[in-house]
C-alpha cells in the first residue's frame, strides 16, 4: 500500500496503461493542438517521453536515484519502469520514501506540465526541483 493520494496512484496506474491524455494520445482520438512536450519543446508528447525521458523527468529522475545513491538503467516504458523499480527493493533507506520515488516524479511532472497549458506559468529548473522534492517529503510523512 502506498503512502501517495489515491489521485497520485491513480495517475501512476492510467499512466502505465497509456491512458493519460498526452498530445499523442489526445491525436489518436482526433483532437489535434499542437504535439510537443511543453516542458523540453523538442519531442512529441508522449506519456513515456513525459514521465521517463524528457530531459526535465530526467533531471527528477538523476536526483531521486542519486538521493538513494542508486545506478540506474531507465526502461523505456512507464510501465517497465513500474516493474522493474518493484523488483529493485531498496535497502538502505525507508523503502516506504523508495516506493514514492516514482510516483513523486510523474506527479511533480504532470503538474508542472498542466501549469504550464492551463495556467501559462512555470517553475524554474530549481523550483521544480524543490517542488518535487517537497511532493516526496510531505507524502512520505503521511
Amino acid at each position: 500500500r502506498s503512502k501517495a493520494p489515491p489521485k497520485a496512484c491513480f495517475f501512476a496506474w492510467a499512466a502505465a496503461l497509456e491512458k493519460v491524455p498526452t498530445e499523442d494520445f489526445l491525436k489518436r482520438r482526433n483532437f489535434h493542438g499542437p504535439s510537443r512536450c511543453v516542458l523540453c519543446r523538442e519531442e512529441e508528447e508522449t506519456v513515456h517521453h513525459l514521465l521517463v525521458h524528457c530531459q526535465w523527468a530526467s533531471l527528477l529522475w538523476q536526483l531521486g536515484l542519486s538521493m538513494m545513491g542508486v545506478c540506474w538503467v531507465q526502461p523505456w516504458k512507464v510501465k517497465d519502469v513500474l516493474v522493474a523499480w518493484r523488483r529493485r527493493k531498496h535497502k538502505s533507506l525507508a523503502l516506504g520514501v523508495w516506493n514514492l520515488i516514482p510516483l513523486a516524479i510523474w506527479w511533480s511532472v504532470w503538474k508542472e506540465r498542466n501549469r504550464r497549458i492551463f495556467e501559462g506559468k512555470d517553475l524554474s529548473l530549481l523550483d521544480f526541483k524543490m517542488y518535487f522534492l517537497r511532493v516526496l517529503y510531505t507524502w512520505s510523512q503521511v
